[in-house]
């Protein structure tokens, strides 16, 4: 991941998506599907390109002005965060890198069914809605 921030990309972001042979204890199926349900409603709402918005591994170049000024627009604060925020760098000409990474799942897991899924997809709702009406707004 430092390696793409010194290529020049304002993010990096680890995904289980482009590697699925990487992926060493494989999450339940259900919630294996859940999660490339929610990337692709990510995917069709926010058009970033991004196949793993959830997988936890993220680098940010904070000197970055697209990334600097994402962190400061970011309103969502739950499991939704990172689509918007990949939104935002994204909408502020940033750049971002999708890295494949070793993983691991942990049945500690902190993601509750179905009350966390549903308040991320409101969250991409809400993202939605206000990238449209431009209420981005410090």
């Amino acid at each position: 991941m430092f390696a793409a921030l010194e290529s020049g990309a304002d993010a990096a972001i680890g995904s289980r998506a482009i590697r699925r042979e990487l992926i060493g204890i494989r999450q339940p199926i259900l919630r294996d599907y859940s999660g490339r349900c929610y990337n692709l409603l990510v995917r069709l709402l926010t058009g970033l390109r991004i196949r793993d918005t959830q997988c936890g591994f993220k680098l940010f170049r904070m000197t970055a002005t697209a990334t600097r000024r994402a962190f400061e627009l970011q309103r969502v604060e739950g499991f939704g965060f990172d689509p918007e925020l990949l939104f935002l760098i994204e909408r502020m000409g940033g750049r971002i890198a999708e890295v494949p990474v070793r993983w691991n799942h942990d049945r500690a897991t902190k993601v509750r069914f179905p009350r966390d899924p549903m308040r991320m997809f409101a969250d991409l709702i809400s993202l939605r809605l206000r990238s449209i009406g431009a209420n981005y707004s410090p």
